[in-house]
C-alpha cells in the first residue's frame, strides 16, 4: 500500500507538471497562426493600402488586437483584423507588427515590412512618325511594340542597379518567361489583331531577395496606319498642316510629300508603294525618294489631278494603308 501511494503521488506530480507546461505554452507568441496581407501588395510613396490579418486559431471579431507602426502603437481594440495607411516617400521602409491576444488568453504575434517602391513602364512602339512629331507614336496592327521598365528599388537608402534585380514580365496575363529573368528590363512583342485592340502589360521588379518588389500595369490600343499628305517648300521645309487639295501655276513646280503615320518600321522598309495619277500607274524615278511626289505643270494648262499612293506590305494584311489628294493647275 505505502508503494503504491508513493507511486500515485508521483503520476500526480508529473501530471501537475505537465499541466503547468501547457498553461505557460498557452501564453506564448505564435506566429504561424496569424498572417498579414497587404492591399495593394507593393504600394508607391503616397498610396493609401490596407492591410488585413487573418487566423484560423481563434474568433476574429472577439480577439484584442494591438497594432503598431515602426514601433509606435496606432490603433488597439477588440475585432481590428484590419488597419489603412499611407506608404511613406520613395526608398523608405514600414515595419507594421500586430499583436493578438484570444479569449482564452493565448497571443499571437506578426510583422510585415513594407518597403516602399516603384517601377515606370516605358511603352515604344516601333512604328513611323515624322520629325518633330510632338504626339505619342502608336502602335499599329501586326507591328511591334518595345518595353521598357524603369525600377525605383531602394537598400539601406541607395538606389538598386537596375542589373540587379528580376524582372518577371506579363502579356495578357501570361507569364513570359523566355522575357523575365535577371537584368532583364526591356520586353518586345508583336501585335497580330486588327487595329482597336487593347494589350495588357505588367511587370514585377524584386530584389535578388526578394523582400523589396514593385509592379506596374500598363496598357496600349492598336490604331491603324494612316496616309497625310502635306505641300513641301524648297526654303522654308515642310508645311505645318495635312491637306488634301494643292494649288500650282501652268509651268511652276510643286513637291507633296506622303507622311504614313503608325506604319510598322519593318513593314515600312519593304513595303511596295504604288503611285496612281487619275487611276493611271506610274513609277517614281529610281534613287528618288518613294514617299515624295514632284510635279511640274504644263504651261499654259488648266488642270485637275487625283493622285493616290497606295503602302502595302504583302507579308500582312493589317500593314497596309493609302491616300489620295488633288493638284489644281491654273494659268
Amino acid at each position: 500500500m505505502k508503494i503504491f501511494y508513493k507511486n500515485s503521488i508521483i503520476f500526480l506530480v508529473l501530471i501537475t507538471v505537465f499541466a503547468s507546461q501547457n498553461a505557460g505554452a498557452a501564453i506564448d507568441t505564435k506566429v504561424a497562426d496569424l498572417s498579414l496581407a497587404s492591399s495593394p501588395a507593393y504600394p508607391s510613396a503616397g498610396e493609401t493600402f490596407t492591410v488585413e490579418t487573418k487566423t484560423y486559431s481563434t474568433d476574429a471579431q472577439r480577439a484584442n488586437y494591438k497594432w503598431f507602426l515602426n514601433g509606435k502603437a496606432v490603433a488597439s481594440g477588440l475585432g481590428i483584423t484590419s488597419q489603412t495607411f499611407t506608404a511613406g516617400p520613395l526608398g523608405s521602409s514600414m515595419k507594421i507588427d500586430v499583436s493578438l491576444t484570444a479569449t482564452d488568453g493565448r497571443v499571437f504575434s506578426k510583422s510585415l515590412t513594407i518597403y516602399i517602391a516603384d517601377v515606370d513602364i516605358v511603352l515604344n512602339p516601333l512604328t513611323y512618325t515624322p520629325q518633330l512629331y510632338r504626339g505619342s507614336s502608336l502602335a499599329s496592327a501586326a507591328g511591334t511594340v518595345e518595353v521598357y521598365a524603369v525600377p525605383h528599388l531602394f537598400l539601406s537608402g541607395a538606389r538598386i542597379a537596375p542589373q540587379n534585380l528580376i524582372y518577371e514580365w506579363s502579356l495578357n496575363g501570361e507569364k513570359l518567361r523566355d522575357q523575365s529573368g535577371p537584368g532583364r528590363n526591356t520586353m518586345i512583342f508583336s501585335l497580330f489583331d486588327s487595329g482597336g485592340t487593347s494589350y495588357s502589360i505588367k511587370v514585377k521588379v524584386s530584389s535578388l531577395s526578394g523582400a523589396i518588389s514593385a509592379q506596374k500595369t500598363a496598357s496600349i490600343q492598336t490604331a491603324e496606319p494612316k496616309l497625310l499628305f502635306y505641300e513641301m517648300n524648297p526654303l522654308t521645309g515642310r508645311a505645318g498642316n495635312a491637306n488634301v487639295s494643292f494649288g500650282v501655276r501652268g509651268g511652276g513646280n510643286i513637291s507633296i510629300l506622303a507622311e504614313p503615320y503608325f506604319f510598322d518600321l519593318f513593314s515600312l522598309n519593304r513595303a511596295v508603294m504604288s503611285w496612281n495619277a487619275n487611276g493611271e500607274k506610274f513609277e517614281q524615278p529610281a534613287g528618288k525618294n518613294p514617299l515624295l511626289l514632284e510635279i511640274t505643270a504644263p504651261e499654259n494648262a488648266i488642270s485637275l489631278t487625283n493622285f493616290s499612293l497606295n503602302i502595302n506590305d504583302k507579308k500582312t494584311i493589317h500593314q497596309n494603308t493609302n491616300g489620295s489628294f488633288n493638284i489644281q493647275a491654273t494659268q
